[in-house]
């Protein structure tokens, strides 16, 4: 067994910044919210736009939204983190995800699933999951 001491960080500082977090995630979502309704305003106004540029323009916008949610719950895991084995052991899994999403975007993109266009003036589109935790 090791005598060396585990540091821990105190309550006060994972309280403070899970609140900090959750701050900005508010704010967040209140900007999200003016964001799309002026998104909605543009889209009445832009009658001529084809479905396609209208559904890529929403799927760029989802995709920004899931990535910025997920970056949240990654912070808000990290400020509930008791040590630094625990702070990295987060970071280490939100790493491997972040290498496992690219590696799927790769495989996407070399099968065309992101330049393909359907019939119906489509795009494809993969689905990322607003969780940074990976699902089976």
């Amino acid at each position: 067994m090791s005598d060396k001491p585990q540091f821990e960080f105190p309550e006060a500082v994972r309280e403070l910044a899970e609140r900090n977090v959750e701050q900005a995630r508010s704010a967040y979502n209140q900007f999200i919210d003016m964001a799309r309704k002026v998104q909605e305003t543009l889209s009445a106004s832009q009658g001529a736009m084809t479905s396609g540029a209208t559904e890529m323009r929403t799927q760029i916008a989802k995709f920004a939204e899931q990535n910025i949610q997920a970056s949240f719950s990654f912070a808000t895991e990290l400020s509930r983190a008791r040590d630094l084995k625990e702070y990295i052991e987060i970071q280490q899994r939100y790493l491997w995800l972040i290498a496992c999403q690219l590696e799927c975007c790769r495989a996407h993109h070399r099968s065309g699933a992101f330049t393909r266009e359907n019939g119906d003036d489509s795009v494809d589109a993969i689905r990322v999951d607003s969780s940074y935790q990976l699902t089976s």
